[in-house]
């Protein structure tokens, strides 16, 4: 069996360092915590994200409170899609028409004009019975600005990416994707329903008399690299057919790849903010990758294996001692 050691550094590794994309969304599954959420309507809990409009909700796994708890919370039941924590809005009222909930944060680099940019992010409808959520909608989207619009944002109908169709599934994670070319400088990003109600198709999912709509939100990603930005897709992420096993979980030192059988090996590290923090390319084939994490600090990380049509995925904590 050949071993292969991989050295963990900030700058060139391996045989050649190649410059892959990387998420522009700082803590874009929400896993950083300025503190354990206490109340409803505490986005800024979660590090760089701020509530734009209204009062929408950050659900953590840290958090006792029962409005809160996950998987189970007062407006609905939903496991994260990665990691430990999601985002929760409402995205239209029947009565209220103008009432909308919107998260935000500032990218870690702005837009190039003329630069072609992929978006991904992941939502499911709550279908709570608490909280008169049964309403169903589509046109849920991300507005990227040059301002904040904190509590100020308009319902122009408009955004760069949104859906079409309506997202009913309270059971599974949806993916909303798009892509645009940039004609701004573009600094922040919105999340939510951009459209007034008469642009905005809705399906009552029971036959109760409810009024809203409330959507929880993970992974979000902007990326110049549309393989990259699937990592945030869901988990359809084997290599050539072999499952790949990433060990131990938690890590301290060291963690070990077995199971990837690749013509080009691309392996990249991100951190909680979507941050490449190691990258580099192996031109053989191995059967068993170690790498060095000893000098990380202790924090979530993403591992990523892939080629150009194959691609790994993991997240993985790593405690120091």
């Amino acid at each position: 069996m050949q071993v292969k050691t991989v050295f963990v550094l900030w700058f060139v590794v391996l045989l050649q360092v190649t410059c892959m994309g990387q998420n522009l969304v700082p803590n874009p599954s929400f896993e950083d915590t300025v503190s354990c959420p206490t109340l409803l309507g505490q986005v800024t809990k979660a590090r760089f994200w701020y509530d734009i409009l209204n009062t929408p909700d950050y659900f953590h796994e840290c958090c006792t409170v029962t409005d809160l708890t996950i998987p189970s919370n007062t407006f609905g039941y939903q496991y994260p899609a990665t990691g430990s924590a999601y985002m929760g809005a409402y995205f239209y009222d029947l009565i209220d028409t103008n009432y909308r909930e919107m998260i935000g944060a500032y990218l870690t680099e702005p837009l190039v004009i003329g630069t072609k940019y992929y978006v991904t992010f992941k939502v499911s409808f709550s279908a709570g019975i608490y909280q008169a959520v049964n309403i169903a909608v589509n046109k849920i989207g991300i507005l990227f600005t040059t301002e904040n619009w904190l509590n100020e944002i308009p319902l122009n109908n408009f955004c760069q990416v949104y859906t079409d169709s309506i997202i009913a599934d309270s059971v599974n994670w949806v993916t909303i994707r798009g892509a645009f070319t940039a004609d701004s400088n573009y600094t922040f990003i919105a999340i939510g329903n951009f459209f007034q109600n008469y642009l905005t198709d809705t399906i009552c999912t029971d036959d109760f008399n409810r009024t809203r709509g409330y959507y929880y939100i993970e992974d979000v990603c902007v990326s110049t690299d549309s393989l990259y930005s699937e990592v945030w897709n869901d988990s359809r992420y084997v290599t050539n057919g072999t499952a790949c096993s990433l060990y131990p979980n938690p890590a301290t030192d060291y963690i070990f790849i077995k199971g990837i059988y690749l013509n080009a090996h691309y392996c990249q590290i991100f951190n909680v903010h979507g941050q490449e923090i190691f990258n580099a390319q192996i031109l053989n084939p191995l059967e068993l990758i170690t790498i060095d994490v000893s000098t990380f600090q202790s924090a979530v990380y993403t591992v990523v294996f892939r080629d150009k049509n194959n691609l790994f995925i993991k997240s993985i904590p790593f405690f120091r001692n």
